[in-house]
């Protein structure tokens, strides 16, 4: 009886130990029997989620819905693009600061605009092929940054 009872122990501590984002009711089911023979236990949620990575996976699906309504908001196509880039934002107010950069973060360059739309020709920049960055900062504070792959032709 002495090694079920310890099997058991070890089980009902288990689950109690897991995050309940994890294991939902039934960790605190495990908590609740754990009481009735050690209720001095103190369970810390936000700690054991961390350990176990929830907290940043949901943080990281945060990040990916912000980055697909800023998607939706400032669009820039087609990508991959051979030239004629096309440039779509939601919404101006006033007059954007626009800017073009390399990967290695070097100003290829930089207008002011209010037009939601705009078309560029990158054949006319002189760059080379390869991944670039369109930034946007508006006169209210926002920016916002898309990326865009050039294949000269």
């Amino acid at each position: 009886m002495d090694i079920m009872e310890n099997e058991l122990t070890c089980k009902i501590d288990s689950n109690a130990s897991t995050c309940p984002l994890l294991g939902g009711n039934a960790v605190f089911r495990a908590r609740s029997l754990q009481a009735t023979y050690n209720d001095s236990i103190y369970y810390d949620d936000q700690l054991l989620c961390n350990q176990q990575g929830v907290y940043y996976r949901l943080a990281q699906e945060e990040q990916e819905e912000e980055q697909l309504i800023e998607r939706e908001m400032f669009m820039v196509y087609p990508n991959p693009n051979a030239g004629l880039l096309q440039i779509e934002i939601n919404k101006i107010d006033g007059l954007a600061q626009f800017e073009i950069v390399n990967t290695l973060g070097q100003n290829i360059l930089q207008w002011q605009h209010s037009d939601v739309r705009q078309s560029l020709d990158l054949n006319k920049l002189q760059i080379s092929s390869g991944m670039y960055y369109i930034r946007v900062k508006q006169t209210d504070g926002t920016s916002m940054q898309q990326k865009f792959i050039y294949q000269k032709q």
